[in-house]
């Protein structure tokens, strides 16, 4: 892994250092420089887990002085975030998805607390004068107002920005598990919906809920479970709202059971185990992941 931001020079010297998503501390050419040279200039890879792109979300020096150094940049989202990343820095882009953090598929094993009810959604808004900054922001914020005028939804509405029925405030990251797994549905829109193969964190964490979840279309995400699962991508927040109310009026019992589905598949597809094991491979004794599909994205 790479270093924490103020640790000493280390005297080891490591086969592979690999580096994730480094926004934390703002590194700069000369520090990367001198850590690396002080381990003896070890292959390096990045896993960039974040999208990038526009005039609100440039991406960051802090992010580009590793990936000019590395290998290999593995990214979440391909496409114009592949363009991107390969102009910025010279280096060969490939895709690794976000994945459920083994803290989630522990949890996804145990039995739920009682009988799901109502829609969940999770996601920020960030505006300046009321303009959404990010794109995709809009088209959440037009989901958002459809479900609230959906009746008998239940509707429960987390992050920042909200405003209307349902709002319910933050709520932490390792809580997100717990607030779906209460919910019969749970609902999210993805941002950068042009970046290929994106999604965020926060759709692995919903598969291992194991609620039926809808969500925006992304291209290339063809390998992921589909509706007979309990997975719905959706192509506009109208017809996500649309397919909400249509599950609404369904067995909510048969929900609940087709959708227990997606956990066991997140545990045997989407891990973290799976993602290491698929960017390491090439580098350390590392088996193959079992059923993986990202090579041949």
């Amino acid at each position: 892994m790479a270093p924490a931001a103020g640790e000493a020079l280390p005297t080891c010297r490591p086969d592979l250092v690999f580096v994730q998503s480094p926004q934390s501390h703002a590194w700069h050419k000369k520090e990367v420089l001198q850590w690396t040279h002080a381990v003896g200039m070890p292959p390096i890879i990045v896993w960039e887990g974040d999208a990038w792109g526009g005039l609100t979300k440039p991406l960051q020096e802090r992010n580009l002085v590793w990936m000019r150094r590395s290998e290999v940049i593995f990214s979440v989202a391909v496409g114009p975030q592949a363009v991107l990343l390969t102009r910025a820095t010279r280096r060969p882009v490939r895709y690794a998805p976000n994945v459920a953090k083994q803290y989630f598929v522990d949890k996804s094993m145990q039995l739920a607390d009682g009988p799901p009810a109502g829609v969940t959604l999770i996601g920020k808004r960030l505006t300046y004068l009321g303009v959404e900054l990010i794109p995709g922001d809009r088209e959440r914020c037009r989901l958002v107002k459809r479900l609230q005028r959906l009746p008998s939804s239940g509707l429960s509405l987390y992050g920042d920005g909200w405003r209307g029925p349902g709002v319910r405030g933050r709520v932490s990251f390792h809580k997100q598990f717990d607030v779906m797994r209460r919910s019969l549905i749970t609902v999210g829109w993805n941002r950068y919906r042009r970046h290929a193969g994106y999604f965020s964190d926060r759709l692995p964490i919903a598969l291992c809920a194991g609620r039926t979840h809808v969500g925006s279309h992304h291209p290339g995400l063809e390998w992921l479970p589909g509706p007979e699962q309990g997975l719905h991508l959706m192509g506009s927040p109208q017809e996500a709202a649309v397919r909400v109310d249509e599950l609404l009026r369904r067995d909510p019992v048969e929900l609940v059971r087709t959708a227990a589905q997606l956990s066991i598949w997140v545990s045997e597809h989407l891990t973290e185990a799976y993602a290491l094991q698929y960017m390491l491979g090439s580098y350390l004794p590392l088996p193959p992941p079992p059923q993986e599909p990202w090579s041949s994205f």
